[in-house]
């Protein structure tokens, strides 16, 4: 019987195996991937986060130490994921190996990948916590604001979603309440 740590090693060996598959038939041997989109030194490369530190107008002091701050980030990010693709083919191997296979052979490279994202987690947590300590008090509070917004635009979509998903389920649409309206 399958547990759910079994289950969800399984499904993530066999998504990675699909996706170099998918990856290796996509882009030839020896070409480069695209380089990053322009943009300063946040945007979509350092995640939805990065966003929220764009525009707060940082001075030449604080775009130095930022960007330091990231580029060691994103080496850290590279080398953790190199080492979560290598695990990744390490346990579909084990899994396509002869011979019957274990949940004892597998929890090695679970363990090993529950390490690493545990490491991933801590780095995007030092990352946050260093990119908050150059702001000042007055960035600090525009950050919280956008923040804040972030947090009603989200509610706004996901109350959107819930009533499509009513109406495509008995053709009928209620009415439309902003999460901060709502009793």
């Amino acid at each position: 019987m399958f547990n759910k740590k079994m289950l969800t090693s399984l499904v993530v060996a066999g998504g990675l195996s699909l996706g170099s598959m998918v990856s290796a038939m996509a882009q030839p041997v020896g070409m480069a991937p695209p380089p990053p989109p322009p943009g300063g030194i946040f945007g979509p490369a350092v995640g939805p986060l990065g966003y929220m530190f764009e525009n707060l107008n940082l001075s030449a002091e604080q775009q130095a130490k930022a960007k330091v701050i990231v580029d060691s980030a994103r080496l850290k990010e590279e080398t953790t994921r190199q080492q979560v693709e290598a695990v990744h083919r390490d346990m579909a191997n084990a899994l396509l190996a002869p011979g019957k296979v274990t949940k004892g052979n597998l929890d090695p490279f679970v363990d090993k990948l529950e390490k690493l994202h545990r490491e991933t987690a801590e780095n995007h947590t030092k990352t946050l916590l260093a990119l908050r300590n150059i702001l000042t008090p007055d960035q600090l509070v525009q950050l919280k604001a956008r923040i804040i917004k972030m947090k009603d635009i989200h509610g706004q979509m996901q109350l959107l979603r819930g009533q499509m998903r009513q109406t495509a389920t008995n053709g009928t649409a209620a009415p439309m309440v902003a999460p901060n309206q709502a009793q």
